[in-house]
């Protein structure tokens, strides 16, 4: 199986918090390899708000959702929270 991450922070306090870019593509990495699953790219936006979809690593993401859809893929989410303490 193959598939693609996502990450995103808004803020630097944030990043500050360990919620850094590095960290989210380093889980990413780190649950692919214990699902088996071919990591085949990372998307990153950095310094994006949420607000809305619109910004250039979601609209990434929801190109390859619709491709995915295009050829009767399967779309499985994985999702979940840092906490920052």
């Amino acid at each position: 199986m193959r598939t693609t991450g996502y990450v995103r922070v808004s803020t630097d306090r944030q990043a500050d918090l360990g919620i850094s870019l590095e960290a989210q593509e380093a889980q990413i990495r780190a649950m692919a390899t214990v699902r088996g699953v071919e990591l085949e790219e990372v998307i990153v936006d950095g310094g994006e708000s949420a607000k809305d979809l619109n910004r250039p690593g979601m609209q990434r993401l929801l190109e390859l959702v619709e491709n995915l859809r295009n050829v009767g893929g399967r779309l499985i989410r994985l999702a979940f929270e840092v906490a920052a303490r």
